[in-house]
């Protein structure tokens, strides 16, 4: 952190650009906020991107803060290359699965047959396959890894629908 002397004359280069704020409050909120950076060098580089920014406008105290903020700490990065013990999502805590859906039979006695496929098999099959009679899906589910690592699922097209077939794995 650096002294409130400090951050004033680092808030106050700003003095010129719109909506810097009039009201001594206000301005000693921007110096509160300035002097959270981790040493001046920092804090000049902060104020002397806001005044290349072009913008001319002084930052809210939650933009100058979010510019302010040290980066997160070590233990929340997410690191360089990420491995799963069990082999199966490479680390990102998910793993994407393809299905092909077929109605076999006819009448009372039709069913729906599920098939797991590879990722080739569904990118040859998306051309080839009956879509009257089939489907292909692609998903994603939790890896049972214990990875560390929450992120959300991968985009999928979602799930080509049957007229009356169910959606279910």
């Amino acid at each position: 952190m650096i002294t409130l002397v400090e951050a004033a004359a680092q808030v106050r280069r700003m003095k010129g650009l719109h909506r810097y704020p009039k009201a001594k409050e206000a301005e000693a909120e921007l110096i509160k906020i300035a002097a959270m950076a981790q040493d001046l060098p920092h804090c000049e580089r902060v104020i002397d991107g806001i005044l290349a920014d072009g913008d001319n406008e002084c930052p809210t105290p939650y933009w100058l803060r979010r510019a302010i903020s040290p980066p997160r700490p070590e233990q929340y990065r997410i690191p360089d290359k990420l491995t799963c013990p069990k082999g199966q999502c490479n680390g990102s805590g998910w793993i994407q699965e393809f299905w092909l859906h077929s109605q076999v039979g006819t009448g009372e006695a039709r069913y729906l047959k599920k098939e797991r496929i590879s990722e080739e098999q569904y990118q040859e099959l998306a051309r080839k396959i009956d879509w009257s009679t089939q489907a292909l899906y692609e998903g994603s589910r939790k890896c049972p890894c214990k990875t560390g690592v929450e992120r959300q699922p991968p985009k999928s097209a979602g799930p080509m629908s049957l007229p009356g077939a169910s959606n279910g794995h």
